[in-house]
């Protein structure tokens, strides 16, 4: 059971990228009187400075619990032990055992008894004050820019606004909903944008529409302030755009059944930006130049930027929902 606890703490730490050495992890468990238990464990990670919370919760609650965790379950022959647990939409996976279950079978096994750790020292994401400053320098960056220039202004504001709303989208999405995120969609239970942020069909494999929607608008936006104006990338962009609109719309009034009201707002603000580009150039199209190389150079730089973006955005936010998955779990459960 020792053997199998330590490859469980090294597959979990692995996946939820936790530095620690092996050797020390394995000396310090192995050396521990009260090895193989919960309380070994959690000594153990104290003492390596990793942040653990060992608790017992109600078998029901396992849709809340963060993605990987330490279980204690019941093995086929009725010994009990601990396993890497990675949850997956409906199915649960035991990752050292190479193991699949659905999650009801898991139930059966399990006793409620888990472990999660967050590695000491990380990254401090709420900060609010950071991020204030950052947007108040990009409006006055776009108000020396485009002063003279209303039309780009008022694009640029609202491609702002719109990696606001991202934002919004993404807190509440991981239950950190704003006052404005809460007036948006509502408080109650259920409402629609909890079901369709939540939800599989919304998503792009790895990624959310909500990673693809801020990298789109910021990819958008740094073409704008390198070229000092809109150009044809913009156009065909925000006409894909348009498109991807509609699809995203048809998912929540037919297949979901329901309407995410943030998601609604930032549709809001790429349809009014595109309307403002199709009006510009279709009021102006005798002087615009169509050339199909530049067009061409102009698009790819514009997918190299979208595609840097949509990375970075994306894997910030999967180690910002990792520890806001922690936190959660840390304030509301009941700790053994």
């Amino acid at each position: 059971m020792d053997v199998m606890l330590l490859k469980a703490l090294k597959s979990y730490f692995k996946a939820v990228q936790i530095k620690v050495s092996p050797e020390e992890l394995e000396l310090q468990l192995y050396s521990n009187p009260h090895t193989p238990s919960l309380f070994a464990i959690s000594e153990t990670l104290d003492f390596l400075g990793i942040d653990n919370v060992a608790a017992k919760v109600e078998i029901d609650q396992l849709d809340e619990l963060p993605d990987h965790f330490i279980a204690f379950i019941d093995g086929d022959d009725g010994s009990p032990y601990f396993s890497h647990v990675h949850k997956k939409n409906d199915e649960v996976y035991l990752v050292n055992e190479k193991r699949r279950l659905e999650g009801g079978k898991f139930r059966q096994l399990w006793g409620g008894v888990i472990l999660v750790a967050e590695q000491q020292g990380g990254r401090e994401f709420h900060n609010t004050k950071s991020i204030n400053i950052s947007i108040a320098l990009m409006v006055a960056l776009l108000l020396i820019l485009f002063w003279e220039k209303s039309h780009l202004l008022v694009f640029s504001c609202l491609a702002l606004l719109g990696l606001y709303i991202s934002m919004e989208i993404f807190a509440t999405a991981n239950n950190r909903s704003t006052n404005f995120g809460q007036k948006v969609c509502g408080s109650k239970d259920g409402d629609g944008c909890d079901k369709i942020l939540r939800s599989e069909k919304y998503n792009l494999g790895s990624y959310t529409l909500n990673d693809a929607l801020f990298a789109f608008l910021h990819s958008n936006l740094i073409l704008l302030l390198l070229k000092q104006d809109l150009g044809w990338a913009h156009v065909i962009s925000y006409a894909l755009a348009m498109l991807t609109l509609t699809l995203t719309m048809g998912i929540q009034a037919f297949v979901l059944k329901t309407w995410c009201r943030l998601c609604l707002l930032s549709s809001g603000i790429i349809l009014i930006q595109g309307i403002l580009i199709f009006f510009l150039f279709w009021n102006n199209l005798d002087s615009q130049n169509f050339f199909v190389l530049p067009i061409i150079s102009e698009l790819g730089l514009l997918g190299v930027i979208f595609g840097i973006s949509l990375i970075v955005v994306s894997d910030y936010r999967g180690t910002l929902k990792k520890k806001l998955s922690f936190d959660s779990f840390r304030d509301g459960s009941p700790q053994i």
